[in-house]
């Protein structure tokens, strides 16, 4: 099995004030410091809604409605106005929905972008995603050579998809996670190397508290008029990426996100233990678990 070194894709510099020794330049990383890691540092960016937020809502309405009356009247012709007026309005329709649910959710929303962190020494992401599923997250890159696709055996042939991953995410994660600075890299390993396909692995590997697992059971069969999630997530600090392996996670501080509405809400945050000490701590009675 063969093991290969990401090659950094053509970026700007990073800066020695942004934890240049493990991170792409990110101006949020200001809050971290050496003491406290990545999850942390992207939990501290959940933002609950204000009074003053809520007096908003109206203007933003306004704003959507005038916009989109603007784009409605454009011509076929007018392709790079009518792409300068969506890229205006998908911002102040994802607030809008923000502040419209956000009586509803009772929860802080996260900003995606944290998702495209990215560790200096491979260009991979800083955060492993899973979904409830599978304890399991997968990238595979499909290099594009001269030829064309590259195809594994038993793939359709109308993959067109350069990324895969599993799980899959939906476009308000997608767009940060998978973004251009992680493929750049994954196109250099390929060239470098000569290779068809990279496929990367990480795996989820311990035991959430119960009150963590109670609130997600929670909102994944909600009572009448409670809040529901498209899809709920766990985000947690990804170990040191390798080709062709699955490497366990180290003991982190995961979150856990669910999307709604084209938003990303913060759930909870909490300590990993791994399964062995977690089943430990419910045989001993340290972790206090309802049995009704």
């Amino acid at each position: 099995m063969k093991i290969v070194q990401l090659a950094a894709p053509a970026v700007p510099p990073v800066t020695e004030d942004h934890r240049a020794d493990r991170l792409y330049s990110h101006p949020d990383l200001a809050l971290m410091d050496n003491d406290t890691g990545f999850v942390p540092a992207a939990a501290r960016l959940a933002r609950p809604v204000t009074k003053e937020q809520l007096s908003y809502l109206p203007r933003l309405r306004e704003a959507e409605h005038r916009l989109r009356t603007v784009l409605k009247k454009t011509l076929p012709l007018e392709t790079s106005v009518r792409k300068s007026l969506q890229a205006r309005i998908v911002p102040v329709q994802r607030e809008v929905k923000r502040l419209e649910h956000a009586h509803e959710y009772d929860l802080p929303t996260l900003d995606p972008k944290f998702l495209a962190w990215k560790r200096t020494e491979d260009w991979l992401p800083v955060f492993s995603i899973y979904d409830l599923n599978s304890d399991t997250c997968r990238i595979t890159y499909h290099h594009r050579s001269h030829s064309g696709w590259w195809q594994p055996a038993g793939a359709p042939a109308q993959s067109t998809e350069p990324i895969q991953m599993t799980p899959q995410l939906p476009g308000i994660m997608k767009r940060h996670y998978l973004n251009p600075e992680m493929t750049a890299a994954l196109i250099g390993t390929c060239e470098d190397e000569n290779l068809g396909t990279i496929e990367i692995t990480a795996r989820y590997d311990g035991a959430m508290p119960h009150w963590v697992r109670e609130k997600i059971h929670a909102y994944m069969d909600p009572r009448p008029g409670s809040p529901r999630f498209d899809k709920i997530f766990i985000v947690a600090e990804a170990p040191q990426w390798q080709i062709n392996k699955i490497a366990a996670i180290p003991v982190g501080d995961p979150l856990v996100v669910g999307v709604a509405h084209d938003n990303l809400w913060l759930i909870a945050a909490y300590d990993l233990t791994s399964a062995e000490a977690h089943a430990k701590a419910v045989f001993s009675g340290v972790e206090k678990i309802p049995l009704n």
